[in-house]
C-alpha cells in the first residue's frame, strides 16, 4: 500500500528472493511511498546443479532501489511523469538529490542457505551454490560420524536432511572441488554479501546463520564444535550480530550505484546507515507484526508459518509432540536476543490451486473459481493431498471422495481445504500453538476470502488478513527505523475472519480423515 510522505525521513526496506527482488521506500511512520521489483535468474546445469552469479545480487538490488526512488520522485513532483530513471538520477536533478538526502537507513531481507565462497579480497571464487541446490547429500554420512541426527537437531534446530542446509555444501566442496576450497578465505550468505557491497564488512544476523547447520541456538552463536569436529575453520565466517543494529555507513561508491548520491562531499554530510537485516519468512513475521500470542503465515507459491517461543523451551524431541524426525518443524535464534522463532513450510499452496487452475478450469481466473467453490457445501469425503512437490518415493498428491457430482467447485474448494489441512497437521508440531488465537496471513492466499475463511473454520483460529503482501519489505524498513510499525494506527488495513462453530464441527471430522488417507497412503 502507497501513501504521501508526510515528513522529511525516508528509510529503504530490499528483499532479495529467490528470483525476484523488491525494494519500497518508506516515510517515517513507515508508509510506503514508492515500491519495484525485478526478476533475475537461477543458472542451472546437465548435472542439475543451481546456483546464482553473487554479481546479479548486487545489481538487481541497485536497480530496484534506483526504480523505487524514481517512483517517490514521480509521486512527489520531483521529476516529471514518464522522465526516464537515469533522468532522474543525473547530477544536475537538484530537487532529486534533495529528497535523496532524505534517506536515513536501509535494511535487507534476503533468501538463505545460498552460500558463496570468497578469496582473501572477498572477491567471489565461483557462483553461489542455491539454497535450491541439493548436491551436498552425499555428505550427510560425514556429519552422522560425528553427531547424531537428533544431536544436530538439538543444537542447531535443523533435522539433517539431504544436502539442503550449507554445512553440506561446503563439504561438497572440500570433496569435490579442492581447487576452489582451498583458496576459501571467506563464505558468505546473500545478506552478508550485500552488506559487504555496501559498506566494506562482512557481516550476517543470526536468522541466516541458521540456515547453516553450524549455528547453535543455545549458545547464539557458531556451534565451534561441529565445525571442529568437521574440520571447517571457524575464520571462513562472517561476523554475527543482531538484526536491527548498526552495521555501517553505506560507501559513496555503492550508495552512487544505488542512486542514492551524486557528490562525495554532499553524501559525506548525510551518509545512509546500513542496519542489520535478516531471513525473509522471519523479516516477513516481523513486517507482519508477530507477537507471542499469534501465528504469521506467508501464503504464495509455498506457504512458511512462524511462531515465537522461549529461548529455554525444550526441543521438541525431548516433548510428548514428537512423532518422527521428518515431522519436525525447525527452530532458529530471532532477529532480536530473549526469543526463538519456530517454522514450517509446505511446497505447494498457492502452487497447488494454480496447478489446479491450469489443469482443470484455465478458462477461469481465480475470483470465478471461488465463487463456484463457495456454491458447494463442505464435502466430508472430498480431499486432495496437495503433496505435489515431494519426492516421487514419498507420499504425492491425489483426489478422493470424487463422485459425479464432483464439479470444479467441489474440487477447487477440496484443493484448498487440503492445503489448509496439511498445513494444519505441521502448526500441530508447534509447542504451544493451541493456545495462539490468532493467525495473522499475508500473500497471494489472502487475497481469497473463501480460502480465509476455511483457514479459520479448519484451524479454529481468528484470522486476521493484512492487505499488503509485502511484508518483507516493511520488515526490513522497521529495521532500518529501529521500531515495529504501528498497526494499531489507520495505515494497513487487515480483515477479520472468526471460526464458524458448524464449519469447525464438520472439518474436526473431515481433518482426522484427512490424517488417516495420508497415512495410509505413504
Amino acid at each position: 500500500m502507497q501513501t504521501n510522505v508526510h515528513d522529511d525521513t525516508l528509510y529503504i526496506g530490499l528483499d532479495l528472493g529467490t528470483t525476484t527482488c523488491k525494494a519500497a521506500i518508506y516515510d517515517s511512520e513507515l508508509r510506503c511511498v514508492g515500491i519495484a521489483a525485478e526478476e533475475y535468474s537461477l543458472l542451472t546445469d546437465d548435472h542439475g546443479y543451481i546456483e546464482q552469479d553473487p554479481e546479479e545480487w548486487w545489481q538487481v538490488s541497485c536497480k530496484t532501489i534506483r526504480a523505487a526512488l524514481h517512483k517517490v520522485a514521480t509521486t512527489l513532483g520531483y521529476v516529471a511523469e514518464g522522465a526516464s530513471p537515469i533522468a532522474t538520477e543525473s547530477a544536475d536533478s537538484t530537487s532529486f538529490a534533495d529528497m535523496t538526502r532524505r534517506v536515513r537507513a536501509i535494511s535487507i531481507s534476503t533468501q538463505s542457505i545460498s552460500v558463496l565462497p570468497l578469496d582473501e579480497n572477498m572477491r567471489p571464487l565461483a557462483n553461489a551454490i542455491s539454497w535450491l541446490d541439493g548436491r551436498g547429500a552425499a555428505e550427510v554420512p560425514t556429519i552422522t560420524s560425528h553427531f547424531t541426527i537428533e544431536d544436530i537437531y538439538r543444537r542447531t534446530g535443523k533435522v539433517l536432511r539431504g544436502g539442503v542446509y550449507v554445512l553440506t555444501k561446503l563439504l561438497w566442496w572440500r570433496t569435490n572441488e579442492p581447487q576452489i576450497w582451498n583458496r576459501i578465505r571467506k563464505i558468505a550468505f546473500p545478506l552478508d554479501y550485500l552488506n559487504l557491497r555496501m559498506c566494506g564488512r562482512l557481516a550476517t544476523d543470526h536468522t541466516i546463520a541458521g540456515g547453516t547447520m553450524f549455528h547453535n541456538l543455545a549458545a547464539r552463536d557458531w556451534d565451534y564444535e561441529i565445525l571442529e569436529k568437521l574440520e571447517i575453520s571457524a575464520d571462513i565466517l562472517p561476523e554475527l550480530q543482531d538484526s536491527g543494529t548498526f552495521v555501517g555507513e553505506v560507501s559513496f561508491a555503492a550508495a552512487r550505484e544505488m542512486g542514492l548520491a551524486h557528490d562525495p562531499d554532499t553524501y559525506a554530510k548525510h551518509p545512509v546507515s546500513l542496519m542489520m537485516g535478516g531471513q525473509d519468512q522471519k523479516v516477513a513475521a516481523y513486517g507482519a507484526g508477530i507477537r507471542a500470542e499469534s501465528i504469521t503465515l506467508s501464503m504464495g507459491t509455498s506457504a512458511a508459518s512462524e511462531m515465537l517461543i522461549d529461548v529455554d523451551a525444550p526441543s521438541i524431541i525431548d516433548t510428548p509432540l514428537f512423532a518422527s524426525m521428518e515431522s519436525l518443524p525447525a527452530r532458529f535464534c530471532w532477529l532480536f536476543p530473549g526469543k526463538q522463532v519456530m517454522e514450517t513450510s509446505i511446497g505447494t499452496a498457492g502452487a497447488a490451486l494454480r496447478w489446479y487452475r491450469d489443469a482443470c478450469a484455465s478458462h477461469l481466473n481465480y475470483k470465478q473459481i471461488d465463487a463456484l467453490a463457495l456454491e458447494v457445501p463442505i464435502a466430508p469425503r472430498t480431499i486432495f493431498l496437495p503433496l505435489l512437490s515431494m519426492p516421487s518415493s514419498e507420499t504425492s498428491a491425489c483426489f478422493t471422495g470424487l463422485t459425479l457430482n464432483s464439479n470444479i467447485g467441489a474440487m477447487a474448494r477440496a484443493v484448498m481445504e487440503g492445503v489448509v489441512f496439511e498445513m494444519k497437521l505441521r502448526l500441530e508440531t508447534f509447542p504451544g500453538q493451541d493456545k495462539a488465537s490468532t493467525l495473522r496471513l499475508f500473500g497471494g492466499g489472502g487475497k481469497s476470502p473463501l480460502w480465509s475463511q476455511i483457514m479459520a473454520d479448519i484451524l479454529e483460529k481468528t484470522i486476521e488478513v493484512s492487505e499488503d503482501s509485502e511484508l518483507a519489505l516493511l520488515g526490513a524498513a522497521q529495521l532500518a527505523a529501529g521500531r515495529p510499525y504501528d498497526w494499531t494506527g489507520t495505515g494497513i488495513k487487515i480483515s477479520t475472519y472468526s471460526p464458524d462453530s458448524d464449519s469447525a464441527r464438520l472439518y474436526r471430522q473431515k481433518y482426522a480423515y484427512y490424517k488417516d488417507l495420508r497415512n495410509l497412503l505413504k
